[in-house]
């Protein structure tokens, strides 16, 4: 069959499930090879690519920032050619004086206003001739490039905001915002314009990331973020990072969004600061299905109370604090959160500074008892006997990473493997234990031990640098099996 009768709507649907993970950079390069295939798939390919030309925090070359700039400069309507060019700025010549063979800026979706500002400054930076300061002509061409964007662009889906330079107002009569459905902004001052503006334009988002870097954040501030949470009609995702006084005022707001709420992530807040009421409104959070606590300050049980039944249906539960040390642990806190949700979780991240043995031994054992159909288990430091009653318990167990105690030698190694569930693909094992590294008869017999298991990929860290010669061998019997090894003291992150 010619590839020119696949029909239109066959082929759009092709190429949207090429870049439909949009967490993948790669996704969109995946695309890019297609708009040489032949007109027709040009013609298919290229709004799809132009939604998304370059992802949100994504690196980009300068040069390719200047092309994206010189792609929307030569779509601006007449009026403001001239008015640039009056203004002094230099404008791209078209290629064979024609028009652009497509209307870029209306099939963008991604209303991106740090890389707004990054092309108004790669396309001026260099200039030498101009007769006023740098910065000028950069806000002229930003807000050139903000009018044009929210003017042509059909379907805004996403904004993002870092909180530097100001932004334009929204036309809450703008058809184009309609279908807006996520905002991330970061607050430096207490300026709660952005915020209302938002609210002007948007009441049914279905994701918020609000990261505050003001150290004196305002309470006014907060009831602004705090009433754009509340005016959402079915909020699903929320994410706040970053803010310590008047944080309550915020988490009072996530009461209204009980019946949407389905992942809220808590990111670098201090739970002192945490009323009665903050935790009554969490409470009512019955259907979320993610809860995520990273890196925030006084999380002990002291300031962290538990409630009965807290998120029966939460699928994926992430604790992380490696920056803040708190003498004591959450333990009742993530007790509680396990025993909720009990056979409904399938993921488990728990990571932190140092943990007491005693607190770190219940919530081994309260996963083992509770999480029978865990997947995804990230810990830290077990116990031989707690691990053997983790690796027996949870036989749903696709991905898993811990750390071992000090007593750890080849015969523990050769009997994990028993013990392994059949369905584990990944596996990271830090070795904590001093001088020690598997033998290749040990790893012989793990082998021959998981004749039935479907790992894929074994992860090996050890405090003990072996012999280079040993460390080979052992890959290779393992790689010889099908398993992908690697002996590094790398970071991996085989999910979240």
């Amino acid at each position: 069959m010619s590839i020119n009768l696949l029909s239109t709507e066959i082929l759009k649907e092709i190429f949207e499930n090429i870049i439909s993970d949009s967490r993948s950079c790669n996704s969109v390069s995946n695309l890019r090879p297609c708009i040489s295939v032949s007109r027709y798939w040009c013609k298919t390919a290229v709004p799809i690519l132009w939604r998304v030309p370059i992802l949100p925090g994504e690196y980009s070359p300068e040069k390719t920032i200047k092309l994206l700039s010189r792609s929307y400069l030569l779509c601006l309507p007449k009026d403001k050619k001239e008015y640039i060019k009056s203004e002094g700025i230099y404008f791209p010549p078209a290629p064979r004086k024609k028009p652009p063979l497509f209307d870029y800026p209306a099939f963008l979706r991604i209303l991106d206003f740090d890389r707004i500002t990054e092309m108004a400054k790669y396309w001026i930076i260099h200039r030498r001739t101009l007769s006023k300061p740098k910065i000028y002509y950069m806000d002229l061409l930003k807000m050139t490039f903000c009018e044009l964007f929210m003017e042509r662009a059909e379907m805004i889906h996403f904004i993002n905001h870092s909180g530097n330079g100001k932004v334009p107002m929204f036309d809450n009569k703008a058809p184009n915002f309609q279908k807006l459905r996520k905002i991330q902004f970061i607050e430096r001052d207490n300026d709660t314009t952005f915020i209302k503006n938002i609210s002007n334009v948007a009441n049914n988002l279905q994701h918020i990331i609000a990261q505050n870097r003001n150290s004196k954040l305002s309470l006014c501030t907060c009831k602004a973020l705090a009433n754009l949470i509340e005016n959402q009609g079915s909020l699903q995702q929320l994410g706040v990072i970053g803010y310590y006084q008047n944080v309550s005022t915020i988490i009072h707001s996530v009461k209204s969004q009980k019946n949407s709420l389905v992942k809220l992530e808590l990111s670098n807040i201090d739970f002192q600061y945490f009323d009665n009421n903050a935790f009554d409104a969490l409470a009512w959070c019955i259907h979320l299905k993610t809860f995520e606590i990273i890196n925030c300050k006084r999380t002990n049980d002291t300031c962290l109370r538990p409630w009965p039944n807290m998120f029966p249906k939460l699928q994926k539960f992430k604790f992380n604090n490696n920056i803040f040390y708190d003498i004591a642990f959450p333990t009742d806190f993530i007790i509680k959160i396990i025993e909720s949700a009990n056979d409904n979780l399938r993921h488990i991240k728990i990571n932190s500074t140092s943990p007491p043995q005693e607190n770190r031994s219940k919530i081994a054992n309260v996963i083992a008892g509770n999480c029978k159909n865990l997947q995804h288990l990230s810990f830290i430091t077990l116990s031989n006997s707690e691990i053997f009653s983790i690796l027996d318990s949870c036989q749903n167990l696709k991905e898993l990473k811990f750390f071992t105690e000090n007593n750890f030698d080849d015969s523990i190694f050769v009997e994990m493997a028993k013990h392994l569930p059949p369905t584990l693909q990944y596996w990271d094992l830090a070795i904590e234990a001093n001088n020690y590294y598997p033998s290749c008869k040990a790893v012989k017999l793990f082998i021959e031990n998981i004749e039935e298991n479907s790992l894929k990929v074994f992860h090996f860290t050890s405090l003990y640098f072996g012999d280079p010669y040993l460390e080979c061998a052992i890959k290779r019997l393992l790689e010889q099996k099908g398993i992908m090894t690697s002996f590094t003291d790398a970071n991996i992150e085989p999910f979240y």
